[in-house]
């Protein structure tokens, strides 16, 4: 009985040290294109289970699951593996052994600020927070924020090195520097000569470009290379309340920026896993291949089909946009509210008489009955009971099964006394 306390005494002091142990290791924060994602990793000898597992910005909490688009997801962090965390929505693949995990909605916390932010992940009495603010770099710039020690610093490698070890410590390019700066300047080759030359040369111009503009105002220069523009994109026209059965139109627009690219653009509503404007297609139903010039610019217009019973309440339109078929994509996401048409306004259609029913031998020929479409002038009739609807010309007319079989009853009335008529005919002959 002993022996199996102290087992469980040290399970539980071994998951304790092991919980502890969970890093926050790199943050992409502000990308220029794609996703946020933040980067976990387990440095210990024994796997982390991480459900139950939350993570929080300055706002928002959420809980870290399985995402829906990876079936083989595990909530188990081997030792020595990497972890990205990402929003449920996203779509990403990775060339190594990094977990996938998600959180249980489309951002993480209330989506990561560009300006600063504190990213802690909990479970139980212990949570780990990392800080990080604008001034650390990364913003926009296709790199992210990696761990060294207890500071921060921006990755070397363009687009961070999510799922792998970080680009650079920092404290390797210190300890050169400081060895370099230990040397004698006689000491120094030709190559370290004129990496340092290159390197203050740099930081002159940077810092005093204006006196060296004064300083060579009179003398020829060489044209300077032309700025590169990146593509940007941007939703123009869009309505965030719509009715369910109606159409959501969105115009988006793409600038090539200064070089000439290949797009990629899609659009969806969703909530959750669920996408509610596909039907029976891929998210990618509606996808759309356009190729600008430089500076070029196109607009492209969606007009999404909303079910007609659709649940009313809060929905997110997303539109995603690939350039030249890249694997990160720029999201765009809006909010989208979807109400029911009240069709307390609505009238059932006016019956009309039908026309004279024309009796033949060989067939019954019925008139046909007109409908006329609902107004708003006259309450419904609470009498008459709405069986089926019918969608005419974006319009909604309300069709009565009982009218129906009223208006037959006439005909079949005449056929019933004809057929009597004709046996009492009949009847005295045959005896």
């Amino acid at each position: 009985m002993a022996l199996i306390s102290w087992l469980a005494l040290f399970s539980l002091i071994t998951a304790a040290l092991t919980t502890a142990s969970l890093e926050i290791n790199e943050v992409m924060y502000a990308p220029s294109e794609g996703h946020e994602w933040v980067e976990l990793y387990n440095p210990t000898d024994q796997p982390i289970n991480l459900s139950g597992w939350l993570i929080t910005d300055n706002k928002n909490t959420d809980e870290l699951i399985c995402c829906f688009a990876h079936s083989s997801c595990a909530l188990e962090l081997a030792p020595r593996q990497y972890a990205l965390v990402l929003e449920q929505d996203d779509l990403v693949n990775i060339n190594n052994s990094a977990a996938l995990i998600c959180v249980d909605d489309n951002s993480i916390g209330n989506g990561l600020g560009n300006n600063g932010d504190n990213i802690t992940i909990s479970k139980g009495d212990y949570q780990l927070t990392a800080r990080y603010t604008r001034g650390q770099g990364a913003n926009k710039n296709g790199r992210s924020l990696e761990k060294d020690g207890s500071s921060w610093h921006e990755s070397y490698a363009l687009g961070g090195t999510p799922g792998r070890a970080n680009s650079q410590p920092i404290a390797e390019e210190t300890t050169a520097m400081n060895a370099a700066a230990a040397r004698n300047s006689s000491e120094l080759n030709s190559s370290e000569l004129n990496i340092s030359s290159e390197a203050t040369e740099e930081t002159v111009d940077v810092a005093n470009q204006d006196a060296a503009s004064q300083d060579t105002a009179n003398q020829p220069s060489e044209t300077a290379p032309a700025e590169k523009i990146n593509p940007s994109f941007k939703i123009l026209n869009f309505k965030n309340k719509v009715l369910a059965g109606d159409l959501l139109p969105i115009e988006f627009q793409i600038t090539a920026g200064s070089s000439s690219h290949e797009f990629s653009v899609w659009s969806y509503l969703y909530r959750g896993n669920k996408c509610y404007s596909c039907g029976d297609a891929e998210r990618k139903g509606n996808l759309q291949k356009i190729t600008l010039k430089a500076n070029q610019e196109k607009i492209i217009t969606f007009n999404l089909d909303l079910p007609l019973e659709i649940e009313p309440g809060e929905y997110f339109l997303k539109v995603r946009a690939v350039k030249d078929q890249q694997k990160t994509t720029t999201d765009f996401k809006e909010k989208v509210i979807i109400s029911l048409p009240d069709i307390s306004l609505l009238e059932p259609e006016e019956e009309l008489k039908p026309e004279e029913a024309k009796l033949s031998a060989p067939a019954l020929v019925v008139a046909v009955e007109n409908t006329a479409l609902p107004t708003k002038t006259s309450p419904p009739n609470p009498a008459i009971k709405v069986d089926s609807v019918k969608e005419i010309s974006s319009k909604v007319v309300y069709e009565s099964k009982g009218r129906k079989i009223k208006n037959l009853i006439p005909y079949l009335l005449v056929i019933a006394f004809g057929s009597v008529a004709i046996l009492l005919v009949l009847k005295p002959s045959q005896r």
